[in-house]
């Protein structure tokens, strides 16, 4: 797992969607660091119907261990890209940058390490 920079870190990691291995981060930090008010499943709910994403191609839902097994929604990098690039608020530049520098990365089953140096 890498971070992105830019505002309150992102964590990128890779994970399997169907059997593609894609780079993505947590649509809660992502709300974060937007700096968005309101409820994280609002704002999730508009931009997925707004952008038109879809549930097990730009994002999947999955059971977090780190929060107690409640489900975390995950956005593939070119969806939080889509919602950093049309949405307005503060740290964006340096976000679309981080999530740049992120998305050059390819991702495979093995990524673990190379994303681990992005954030250094």
């Amino acid at each position: 797992m890498g971070k992105i920079r830019g505002g309150p870190p992102l964590t990128v990691r890779t994970i399997m969607i169907g059997s593609r291995a894609v780079r993505a981060v947590e649509a809660r930090d992502l709300f974060m660091a937007l700096d968005r008010a309101g409820s994280l499943d609002g704002w999730f709910a508009d931009r997925s119907r707004r952008y038109g994403m879809e549930r097990g191609r730009d994002w999947i839902s999955v059971p977090s261990p780190e929060r107690g097994g409640r489900s975390v929604r995950l956005l593939t990098l070119p969806a939080a890209m889509e919602i950093v690039c049309r949405d307005r608020g503060t740290n964006l530049k340096a976000l679309r940058d981080g999530l740049a520098e992120a998305m050059s990365v390819p991702a495979d089953a093995k990524d673990a390490r190379i994303s681990e140096r992005l954030g250094k």
